[in-house]
């Protein structure tokens, strides 16, 4: 998707009132573009950052059923070119070469996907900088959202974990 793809995407999710259709347009989002092309906008609006855990979870898993059908694909490829009179040799290897490919490609994406994380990891740097700053009355409130990142961060270990196990 392009640029303009994401800027039509991200002017549709401004206008959205309902949960259902604000996590189906973030979907897409994360699904489609690099994190570092969207996370100002989302970072910036803590109902959308507090919708990501989910979103990634969601976008992981699918991104790992597609893996293993690839990876499946793949095996049936090999097993095929095992064949002494495949007549199809060559379109098979083509076929194996675009299914690694299309790994690659889904492992690049968990790795952006994982950046998000980096992300939240860094926002906790400034909140804990921030939190030396601060009076009591707000010291409550960022010691709350510390805790709300460390969370996200556990989770989004926790499913990177899961997904690493599935390869």
């Amino acid at each position: 998707m392009s640029k303009r793809d994401l800027s039509k995407l991200l002017s549709e999710l401004s206008k959205l009132k309902t949960e259902e259709s604000i996590l189906e347009c973030l979907i897409r989002i994360v699904r489609g573009f690099n994190p570092s092309e969207y996370k100002d906008v989302v970072f910036s609006n803590p109902y959308y950052k507090s919708l990501l855990p989910e979103i990634k979870d969601f976008v992981l898993k699918e991104i790992s059923v597609l893996k293993n059908s690839i990876s499946e694909e793949i095996d049936g490829i090999d097993i095929e070119l095992k064949k002494v009179d495949n007549e199809n040799e060559k379109t098979l290897k083509e076929l194996k070469k675009d299914c690694l490919s299309m790994i690659y490609e889904i492992d690049e994406r968990l790795k952006e996907i994982s950046v998000l994380k980096n992300s939240i990891s860094e926002e906790i740097d400034g909140i804990d900088i921030e939190l030396k700053k601060v009076d009591n009355e707000n010291e409550k409130t960022l010691k709350e959202l510390k805790k709300d990142c460390l969370s996200m961060i556990y989770e989004i270990d926790e499913r990177l974990k899961e997904i690493q196990s599935l390869s």
